[in-house]
């Protein structure tokens, strides 16, 4: 019955017949609301399609406790808000915060650029029994809206509240004040008490609750003085700062302030006296996006052995990018008086500086007292200070709705309803819903280089386009409505597996000193084994979490990682373990299954000695995509079996940072080759639309498997006859569970004749050589694996086990095995 009545009340709204037509007249009532800027005052008007759904809310559902998850159309196009949206605030907000999800939202392109017309509006009526995160009152009702594409893709975009009384407190917001404004005139408020308090991120009122916030940290927050501060263990006796950085003076005079700025060097007795590396320099770092370059390049807005004599004396702030100029203005708001631009304190135009400070670059951000971090800017040349961002506001009306939509004071089921006998607020925390208002997305969270800066930093203050976040190891804070934080680096891996690390050697310490001895063997071996475990599945993910993001230079791919992998060996949990170019010596076999993802994976590896090359086949970091690091440092023993083993492995550093780039990296394997006759592509239909899938023959069984390659060589190779005689597949890691007896494989191709496999001793004369293309997976459900004669070459399996038993029961064939060397 009532999509009836909405159906019948929006076509009359359409063809203009309902409601003295499409354009209300001032019988609806207006709505006092901030206009955007740069427009003056003035009003806006709720349309009669919004007061149409908002009577069919309230009337047919009263307060909402009888209502699940009802939806409502609003509009078949979202084009037609257009026209509305110019007077009705709902309309308004509405075209706002889709504007916001196409340009957040990871689309596909066609997604991304489709238009208005392509996508329809709903209204979804929720309550507090279905939306239990959210704490509200009973009475008060949840209208999401929710967008859907004609080819069937939906998403949430944001919400309002319909609250029963504006005098009632919502939680975390001061009561409202009424405004002496005409009767058609709804109630306009600021949450925070003024119309244009907050309206700019870099604002007093801004700023002033930042630095109460890092006031709390710096007070009451142990952990954020541990690892990376004055009070933890293993740092250097002098405090550290970086060899160069920005000094900000401020200078006053007949009422008019203004910033300089120049580059300094710790180098320079007269920049900093003897005596200041013992006392510390407290500075703050700048995380951001560098973007494209602008035409004509950087030229004087980077350091260069050109521009760093004339900055020595001042650095002109105002021909600078606008996102440094707004970092120095933070900078100086909060009290600091030096900075670190990567840009403008590393040489730009000198390999050996950049490679120098790249290996510190962990101490950069660890030892910088706050990183600033500029979430939702693109490039440099685009400020994130926002002078002019959407309020948070509560509008409403002044009088009870009943009289308004023209209903009686109860339901239409006869209960009576608090949202039509009071007067009613709408309720929009438009920081929350609007896309830009965290760091959901954020661009600058899609940076490979600022992956290890907010990994590292112990403390950031993060700008996006609607609100400032800060975060440190123990809490985070946000200006967002009902406590919803925009960014977090609590638990954030690297950094929580350190405290992990402080906390478990302090409790030993503590728990021999009561009981007068030291823990036992067994005890110390298992906490050992603990932290080992959780070095390896917090490594595995930072390596998928970084290679998701984006690098301007692939050749920086073990480079902007390095301060991570720097940091966890300086834990001291591998100590003596080796780090080989993104992997560690430590089980290392279970580490080369590593899996790239995605069937298009851009361009070739770069061979050994070829200009770009950036790492051995056999490591992630050789390939441009993202990927998935796999393998358990220490896998359970019941679940997991290895298949082959690693004898050697070795990598040539292009540089002295151990972390750093390699020239060359070589594996040696005692494993089984095996042949492989023929592949076979066909498509695959799913829900996400069509794609293919590869398999490969096993020429000894006729059996099959399925195989991904690392890039799109692996496939072109195996759909050539002749590419195909020099691959190999190797039986890599055997794995039971409940669902399935499987074994992963890495697929080979021989190195050619004449191929070069990097210079040194590594490989033995007359030692086959062989580079990864892909990885490879079969398997068969528990009955079945029995029946599958790939499966049971790879050894021998107990009679009728349970499941836990058949790895652990489980005896390699050995037959076959040879060593070899992937390069």
């Amino acid at each position: 019955m009532l999509s009836r009545l909405v159906s019948s009340a929006l076509k009359k709204l359409a063809d203009g017949s309902g409601n003295g037509g499409p354009d209300p007249e001032p019988a609806f009532p207006t709505l006092s609301f901030p206009p955007p800027p740069p427009a003056g005052s003035g009003t806006r008007r709720l349309c009669a399609r919004c007061l149409t759904l908002l009577r069919h809310v309230v009337f047919a559902f009263g307060d909402g406790t009888a209502c699940e998850n009802v939806e409502m159309p609003h509009s078949a196009a979202m084009s037609t808000l257009s026209d509305s949206g110019s007077f009705c605030v709902i309309c308004a907000k509405t075209l706002l915060l889709f504007d916001g999800m196409q340009k957040h939202v990871s689309f596909e392109e066609t997604l991304r650029m489709s238009p208005l017309a392509d996508w329809r509006l709903t209204w979804k009526f929720e309550t507090p029994a279905t939306v239990s995160w959210h704490q509200f009152s009973k009475q008060a009702a949840r209208v999401a809206l929710m967008v859907k594409h004609k080819r069937g893709y939906s998403w949430g975009i944001g919400s309002f509240m319909l609250h029963p009384d504006p005098r009632v407190a919502l939680p975390g917001v001061a009561e409202p004040e009424r405004k002496s404004l005409p009767d058609d005139y709804g109630t306009v408020l600021s949450l925070d008490g003024g119309e244009t308090a907050f309206s700019s991120t870099i604002s007093s009122e801004t700023m002033a609750k930042v630095a109460s916030w890092m006031q709390e940290c710096f007070s009451t927050h142990k952990k954020c003085h541990q690892l990376f501060g004055k009070d933890g263990p293993g740092q250097p006796v002098a405090h550290w700062f970086p060899d160069r950085l920005i000094r900000i003076t401020r200078t006053e005079s007949s009422g008019s302030a203004w910033l300089s700025t120049r580059l300094v060097l710790k180098s320079d007795l007269t920049d900093f006296p003897a005596d200041t590396s013992q006392e510390g320099v407290q500075y703050l770092s700048f995380s951001h996006c560098w973007g494209p370059e602008p035409k004509g390049g950087r030229g004087g807005s980077v350091l260069t052995q050109v521009t760093i004599t004339d900055w020595r004396k001042e650095l002109p702030l105002d021909r600078m990018p606008l996102a440094f100029q707004h970092a120095v203005k933070v900078c100086a708001s909060l009290g600091f008086d030096h900075i670190w631009i990567d840009s403008l304190c590393i040489l730009q135009d000198s390999v050996r500086d950049w490679q120098e400070q790249s290996a510190v670059m962990a101490d950069v951000y660890k030892f910088a007292w706050l990183n600033i971090a500029a979430l939702s800017t693109g490039s440099d040349y685009e400020g994130f200070i926002n002078d002019a961002r959407e309020p948070r506001v509560i509008f409403g009306f002044r009088t009870p709705l009943a009289p308004i939509l023209g209903v009686a004071n109860g339901t239409f089921q006869g209960r009576p309803c608090a949202l039509l006998d009071e007067n009613v607020t709408l309720l929009w925390d438009i920081q929350r819903d609007l896309p830009g208002g965290g760091d959901w997305l954020a661009p600058l969270f899609t940076r490979a280089w600022v992956y290890q800066e907010r990994s590292l930093a112990r403390r950031t203050l993060a700008f996006a386009t609607h609100g400032v976040f800060f975060a440190c190891d123990e809490a985070s804070y946000g200006e967002n409505l009902n406590g919803m934080d925009g960014v977090s680096t609590r638990g954030f891996g690297p950094r929580h597996l350190l405290h992990s690390v402080a906390d478990k050697a302090a409790a030993l310490v503590a728990e021999a000193v009561a009981a007068g001895n030291v823990p036992s063997p067994e005890r110390l071996q298992q906490e050992a084994l603990d932290l080992f475990k959780r070095f390896g599945s917090t490594w595995n993910g930072a390596v998928s979490d970084y290679t998701k993001c984006k690098l301007t230079k692939d050749t920086d791919r073990l480079v902007a990682i390095s301060s991570i992998a720097r940091e966890l060996a300086n834990s001291r949990i591998l100590e003596q373990k080796r780090y080989l170019a993104g992997l560690w010596d430590i089980n290392l076999i279970y580490q080369l299954g590593w899996m790239a993802n995605g069937r298009d994976s851009p361009g070739r590896r770069k061979r050994v000695g070829a200009e770009g090359y950036v790492a051995p086949s056999w490591s992630w970091a050789s390939v441009e995509v993202p990927v998935t690091a796999c393998g358990a440092f220490y896998p359970d023993p019941s679940e997991v079996r290895a298949l082959a083993e690693v004898k050697a492995a070795d990598v040539k550093l292009a540089t002295e940072f151990p972390f750093g780039p390699v020239s060359a990296g070589w594996v040696r394997l005692r494993a089984c080759p095996k042949a492989i006759s023929g592949s076979l592509t066909k498509p695959n239909y799913d829900y996400e639309g069509s794609s293919v899938s590869t398999s490969l023959t096993d020429a000894a069984t006729g059996e099959k498997l399925w195989f991904a390659s690392d890039t799109v060589e692996g496939y072109e190779m195996v759909a050539s006859r002749t590419g195909l005689s020099k691959v190999v597949w190797v039986p890599h890691m055997l794995t039971a569970h409940s669902s399935m007896v499987s074994c992963s494989a890495l697929v080979l191709a021989e190195l050619l004749p004449g191929e070069d496999s990097g210079c040194g001793t590594f490989v033995k004369p007359s030692e086959k050589v062989y580079r990864r293309i892909g990885t490879g997976n079969f398997g068969r459900i528990p009955s079945l694996f029995r029946n599958d004669k790939l499966v049971m070459a790879l050894g021998t399996f107990p009679e009728n086990p349970e499941m836990k038993d058949v790895v652990r029961g489980f005896v390699r064939n050995e037959s076959g095995y040879q060593e070899f060397v992937i390069v």
